[in-house]
């Protein structure tokens, strides 16, 4: 076994760098060369593995880690799904409203897999329609645009798929709440950006929550400021609310209820 000793000094930005380069052992695909980095003298500092993830296996240690290559042949490994946007008005109003889905299909490695077609379905049939195919790009990545005509709020549960993976994620298609209301639900997005809190209630209705400074707000039983109240919004937690219009001029209560 060689054995090399080295020694770096720190760069500007207080960190030391080394590089290994490892000879595959034989032309066989499948095994493996290895590496025990023995740390003398850290100086304090953290030691860890600053390779793409999954091409070099760190056993986790943060001194005298030991670390793996792999010449094993790159294959899918991953699918994972997302949505554009966490939430979409419903509407029937011309086609509907548009939306969009992303799956990013990776090897065992973290790399990006193109050329492949991924299949996705979903549980409403006014949403993606089921068995449509989209092929990853160079990224990995397959996005696929399609629109909903409806006006009835939902939760749209797309899946897709590839040989044996498959991943699901959602889309809240989403009702405003426009007049007098009162009631709660859980909140699934928390956009205080725009001071809109989307929440689905024990029927699954998918709605729509907007408050403004004018309001009066509450965390449990205690009276709280709107900085407050924003800054403790979280998903998960129970929104309740009373609602007598959504003008600006009038006052409406909301009350947090953490979990």
């Amino acid at each position: 076994v060689e054995r090399t000793t080295l020694s770096k000094i720190t760069g500007p930005d207080g960190s030391a760098r080394q590089t290994f380069l490892n000879v595959d052992p034989s032309d066989e695909l499948g095994d493996l060369a290895g590496l025990d980095l023995d740390v003398l003298n850290s100086g304090g500092l953290e030691v860890r593995d600053g390779t793409a993830i999954g091409i070099v296996e760190d056993d986790g240690a943060q001194d005298d880690p030991s670390l793996e290559w792999s010449d094993e042949l790159a294959e899918p490994t991953g699918l994972r799904l997302h949505v554009e946007r966490e939430y979409v008005m419903a509407s029937s109003e011309g086609r509907g409203t548009a939306a969009t889905v992303l799956a990013v299909l990776t090897d065992q490695y973290g790399g990006p897999v193109g050329g492949e077609q991924v299949v996705f379905s979903s549980n409403d049939i006014r949403g993606v329609p089921n068995g449509v195919r989209r092929t990853t790009n160079s990224n990995g990545v397959a996005d696929l645009n399609y629109l909903r005509d409806s006006d009835d709020d939902s939760i749209e549960r797309i899946t897709g798929s590839f040989e044996g993976l498959t991943h699901t994620t959602r889309q809240y298609w989403v009702a405003r709440l426009a007049g007098a209301a009162d009631g709660s639900g859980a909140i699934r997005v928390v956009d205080t950006a725009t001071d809109t809190v989307i929440v689905v209630t024990s029927s699954e209705r998918v709605l729509l929550v907007e408050y403004d400074t004018n309001d009066v707000f509450n965390i449990g039983p205690e009276p709280a400021y709107y900085s407050d109240f924003e800054e403790n919004l979280a998903v998960g937690d129970v929104l309740s609310y009373k609602i007598a219009d959504t003008r600006f001029t009038t006052i409406n209560s909301f009350t947090l209820t953490k979990r």
